[in-house]
């Protein structure tokens, strides 16, 4: 007797449907065992980690708020490496940035469904640009594997 799953005559094009133009999906995840995606995913990880110890200060209104309130961001994986260390934002900052957000809302709530999904698709686009880099910044701060990462950024 036969084990396994039942044999099928259909083929795996006709198993999954059709991608429709226009619609969202998902970025497929990335494949490790794939020799390019490793070179670029150790690539990416050696280059962030020249940015080790920069300091990150939030932003309002597109410019950088300044802070003296500084946390070191400990790699959970090697607790002797510094990421970064993070500028905090005090009370104050983050009324202003609420201001801020609340003065910008209008506006965006003015602008047509497709001129939003089209900021969208480029805030997308620029995601997948860097996604190497993206996994590798999560793969140091979180100690997550690389491939629980790069699911998190699909």
């Amino acid at each position: 007797m036969k084990s396994g799953p039942p044999s099928s005559s259909l083929t795996a094009s006709q198993t999954k449907p059709a991608k429709v133009a226009g619609r969202f999906y998902n970025e497929p995840l990335l494949d490790f065992a794939v020799k390019e995606n490793r070179d670029k995913m150790k690539i990416a990880l050696a280059n962030f980690r020249k940015e080790f110890g920069t300091t990150y200060s939030p932003m309002i209104d597109g410019k950088k708020v300044a802070s003296q309130d500084l946390h070191d961001r400990e790699n959970p994986s090697a607790v002797n490496e510094i990421v970064g260390k993070i500028a905090m934002a005090s009370v104050p900052d983050a009324d202003r940035a609420v201001a801020s957000a609340k003065e910008f809302y209008p506006k965006w709530r003015k602008e047509t469904p497709q001129t939003r999904a089209n900021i969208l698709k480029k805030w997308s686009a620029l995601m997948k640009c860097d996604r190497f880099r993206l996994i590798a910044i999560e793969v140091f701060e979180t100690g997550k594997p690389w491939a629980e990462a790069d699911n998190r950024k699909t």
